[in-house]
This record gives structure tokens, sequence and C-alpha cells, in this order.
């Protein structure tokens, strides 16, 4: 585990938060790092040399969302022309490709929120959703959204436990995905309730309607 983060660490303490903010805009781009290793790392330095968590924060924050946009706008203008290039085939595999396509059927635009919290499909997801025409500002809102609930989460356990970093991955680890739970069972929720409600909502905007149109004696 030294031999993954002692990289980091050098860097972010020659360059604190241009290297922070480079490191996370190149894994938005698709540079085969973790995120979480790099959010880890800030949130060590700043339990070990006393770095500004909120200054941390918002510029992972901003490097994030700008390398997810640039990702994005990239489907946007070249989305067919990319998906056939080998080196972004290497990334992009069909069984991945395939996956991504099968969330949005499912869950349609919100699976930028939830792809935030499920490493692996990230950069596939935010090309996908440029390719697929999505708005650019409700692109940055649903992602702003993400990361909001999970860049601190990392940067918090990389401080809070940064003289122990395996134990701060296993809670960030579970946290992230207690939440996506939680965020998921809560969606279903809202998903079911609108599904039984529907016919009454209709039903009562219809009477309404019919209370419109008719004329009064």
């Amino acid at each position: 585990m030294d031999s993954l983060f002692k990289p980091f660490i050098n860097l972010v303490l020659r360059f604190p938060y241009p290297a922070e903010f480079l490191l996370l805009l190149a894994c938005g781009l698709g540079l085969p790092i973790p995120e979480e290793v790099t959010l880890i790392t800030g949130g060590y330095i700043c339990w070990k040399y006393k770095n500004s968590l909120w200054a941390t924060i918002v510029i992972c924050m901003g490097a994030i969302i700008l390398g997810d946009y640039l990702m994005f706008l990239l489907g946007q203008r070249y989305g067919k022309q990319v998906l056939r290039a080998r080196w972004f085939r290497r990334m992009l595999t069909r069984r991945k490709l395939a996956r991504v396509t099968l969330y949005f059927r499912r869950f349609g635009v919100k699976t930028v929120f939830f792809a935030r919290f499920f490493a692996g499909i990230r950069v596939p997801v935010y090309f996908i959703a440029g390719a697929h025409r999505m708005r650019s500002l409700k692109f940055i809102w649903l992602d702003f959204l993400g990361a909001l609930l999970s860049v601190p989460i990392s940067i918090w356990a990389g401080r809070h436990f940064g003289n122990d970093i395996e134990h701060a991955i296993k809670v960030m680890k579970k946290v992230k995905f207690e939440l996506a739970i939680a965020i998921l069972a809560g969606a279903l929720v809202y998903a079911l309730y609108l599904y039984f409600t529907k016919p009454r909502r209709q039903a009562k905007s219809e009477d309404e309607a019919i209370l419109k149109e008719t004329p009064l004696p």
C-alpha cells in the first residue's frame, strides 16, 4: 500500500494544490489511476502537513467536474468517430459499452449521478452521456451532486484516518457503497410512489379538465 501512495504523496508535497488538480483532471480524461487514491492522498496531506481541508475539497471538486465535462464534450462532439478509434476501444470495451448503455436505458440521465459511486464505469458513462446529446447543464448538475457526496467523504477519510491509510480506504469504500445503496433505495421508493399514484393523479386532472370544459347552468 505504501508503494501505491508514496509517489502521490511526494508529488502533492512538492506542488500541493496544482498536483491534486492536474491528477484528478487526468483521471477524468481516462488516466488509469483510481480517483480515490488522489483524494485520500489529499486528505492525508491535510492531516500530516496541515493543508487546508476546504481548499483541498474545492480544488478536487473543480478538477473532477472539469475532467468529467471534457469527456462529456468529447462524446458530444466526436461520439461515433471516437468509438471507432482503437485506443478508445481498449478503454471502453464492447462489454463495458453494453453495460453502460443498459444503465442509461434503466435509469436515464440519473446514471450520471450514480456513476460517481462505482469506479470503472465513470469515464464511459460521461462519454456516452455526451454521445446521447444530454444537455450540458443537466450533466454538470448531476455530476456536481454526485461529486458533492463522494469527494468530501474520500478526503475526510484520508484526513481522519491519516495514520492508517488502509483503514481509510476501507471506510471510504464502505460509506460510499452504503450511500449508493441508500440513494438507489430512495429512488426505487420514489418510482414506486409515482407508479401507484399516477392513476389517481391522472383521474384528478381529467376531472378538473371536464369541470373546466363543462358550461355553468
